[in-house]
């Protein structure tokens, strides 16, 4: 399939990535190549514009992005010109520039933000580590923003690349294809006796065949207006013709007939579909192309989504929650004073387990601890002696039937050259001297793996369902 780009001909797109320092020499020069004819006054005016947003560092003469997602501004540089889509998007620390996975990252990560979101629980996860483009200070709005919106739009892009627009299945009846429907044969036709048996030369066959409706051409646009408002802020990955939609009509209309169809379809996959496209008919009216638009996670948030994606695509859910029932989370203290140990407690939690293998009967289990780290090897004792603690806390509690047989953290991998043929990596162990002792300390526990994890893998997996065996790849890789 032969795979094009589009984006608006406004539209200036700039990358950077997470936590990288970039001197202002290199700011601007990212924003030439991308902008003609950029001088001294529209570079402030650009600076102004990233000096307003907290999570961007500015350090005398360096800029810092401190999140993964986007942002973006109409912009009228010079009086003269047209007004400049400006459009930034930061990419995770782990990110290889060099891959050609770029915008395909950008669509995985803009619908696991999505997912993320819609499923986030704990106050610790909802707190300050989302970016909403309303009201910074409270990411409880996230789902009435443009961000929201934009993954509706990306998941809806996604399914109609891979399954194409809904058509209806219709039934037609014929003499020469398809399968023998038997029972209109034998109500509607006249056998041949032979012998005294029925025999039946020309039966009723059935053949399926997809026909376009009302509902096949709603959705044909709404994927043009998607795809064209989309332009404005990405380089669209364009899989499928469609034509340029800048606002959509008769809105009433085709939710009626979207509700309508919804109602009388009995196939599961199709419902799922038609609902994918009224949630887009349901939202549309909210999105202003012409307010400023930020969307993402902050670079702390980053962490919890690291940790969701690896529960999701590799660890168990039920058999943590399990094990979290019976074990309380562990409390780091520091400090000499009651004030300075309350300011300085932190509480940590197992982040996820799996099955040694695939035997049910088999007990042994894989503890992980997930890391969204560039350099594995800036662990601190904290986390190392957290990982040691739940599993001696798992080994001592009488009513935890599992064996923690491997012990490891998770990390991604960065700057990955060919992006699906690496997938795990094992860069070694950790491990504190006393702890492992042996005889002559009496205490004898296995040092700590250091695992790495393809983490585009992992997000596409997260992201669009794709089956990556991530779970298997590190049984295979501890075992």
């Amino acid at each position: 399939m032969v795979v094009s780009y589009r984006q608006s001909p406004e539209l200036s797109f700039v990358v950077f990535r997470e936590l990288k320092v970039y001197p202002e020499r290199d700011l601007r020069r990212k924003l030439e190549n991308q902008i003609a004819g950029l001088n001294d006054d529209d570079f402030k005016i650009i600076k102004d514009f990233f000096d307003e947003d907290s999570d961007i560092r500015h350090d005398g003469s360096s800029y810092t992005f401190k999140f993964v997602g986007g942002m973006a501004r109409k912009l009228r540089l010079r009086d003269d010109a047209a007004p400049v889509n400006l459009a930034i998007f930061v990419y995770p620390k782990w990110h290889n520039p060099a891959s050609d996975q770029e915008f395909e990252t950008i669509e995985n990560l803009m619908i696991g933000f999505g997912k993320y979101f819609s499923g986030l629980t704990s106050n610790r996860e909802s707190n300050a580590e989302r970016m909403s483009n309303l009201d910074h200070n409270d990411p409880s709005q996230i789902n009435n923003n443009s961000s929201h919106i934009f993954t509706k739009w990306l998941s809806l892009i996604n399914d109609t690349n891979t399954h194409g627009y809904i058509l209806e299945r219709q039934r037609i009846e014929n003499s020469r294809t398809g399968r023998p429907n038997w029972n209109s044969t034998f109500s509607r036709t006249t056998p041949i006796m032979i012998n005294g048996t029925p025999h039946y030369l020309n039966p009723i066959r059935e053949l399926n065949s997809n026909s376009e409706t009302i509902v096949t051409k709603i959705h044909e646009e709404i994927y043009g207006y998607v795809m064209t408002q989309l332009s404005h802020y990405f380089p669209m990955k364009k899989r499928m013709n469609f034509r340029t939609i800048d606002k959509l009509s008769n809105i009433n209309q085709k939710r009626t007939v979207l509700r309508d169809a919804i109602n009388k379809c009995s196939r599961l996959f199709i419902k799922q579909r038609l609902e994918r496209l009224l949630s887009v008919i349901e939202k549309v009216t909210e999105f202003n192309p012409n307010v400023d638009i930020r969307f993402g996670i902050s670079s702390r948030g980053m962490d919890y989504f690291w940790e969701a994606m690896l529960l999701k695509t590799v660890g168990s859910k039920t058999m943590l929650e399990e094990i979290q029932l019976e074990i309380r989370p562990v409390e780091i203290t520091a400090g000499g004073s009651i004030q300075a140990t309350n300011n300085r407690r932190s509480v940590h939690k197992m982040d996820g387990v799996l099955s040694l293998d695939l035997d049910p009967l088999n007990q042994d289990i894989i503890l992980y601890d997930a890391k969204h780290y560039r350099e594995w090897n800036k662990l601190s004792i904290d986390d190392v002696t957290k990982q040691y603690a739940y599993e001696r806390a798992i080994a001592l509690n009488p009513s935890i039937a599992y064996t923690v047989q491997k012990n490891c953290f998770v990390f991604p991998m960065t700057d990955i050259e060919n992006p699906v043929s690496n997938i795990i990596v094992n860069r070694g162990t950790y491990g504190l001297p006393y702890l492992s002792g042996g005889a002559s300390t009496g205490i004898s526990i296995p040092e700590l793996q250091i695992i790495e994890l393809n983490p585009y893998m992992v997000l596409e997996s997260y992201s669009k369902g794709v089956e990556h065996n991530l779970g298997d790849e590190l049984r295979a890789e501890l075992n």
